[in-house]
């Protein structure tokens, strides 16, 4: 699920989906 924002652990969810 990449948003593009700080979604998972405080990382950017366009890089750790």
């Amino acid at each position: 699920m990449a948003t593009g924002d700080f979604n998972r652990d405080g990382v950017d969810d366009l890089a750790v989906t």
